[in-house]
């Protein structure tokens, strides 16, 4: 399973098109109760929680698959932009 939030863009959009208390402000204090952050670099931001019921770590194993999928995507945005 992959854990992501979304863009923070997003959730202000969608405020502001009258989806009150979906602003990223309002949505983030949930994300950071409902995380157990285990990343080492991020366990002292104030963006991401601990003691949460959601485990949150860097996958255990990474395939050479997954860094070609990211550097296809960094080719395809050269391509659209």
């Amino acid at each position: 399973m992959i854990y992501t939030r979304g863009n923070k863009v997003d959730y202000d959009m969608w405020a502001e098109n009258g989806n009150t208390g979906w602003s990223y402000e309002e949505v983030l204090p949930y994300f950071i109760k409902s995380e157990n952050n285990k990343i080492k670099d991020l366990q002292n931001s104030t963006a991401h929680g601990r003691g949460g019921l959601l485990d949150v770590e860097y996958v255990p194993f990474r395939s050479p698959l997954s860094d070609a999928f990211v550097e296809a995507g960094k080719e395809l945005g050269k391509l659209i932009k």
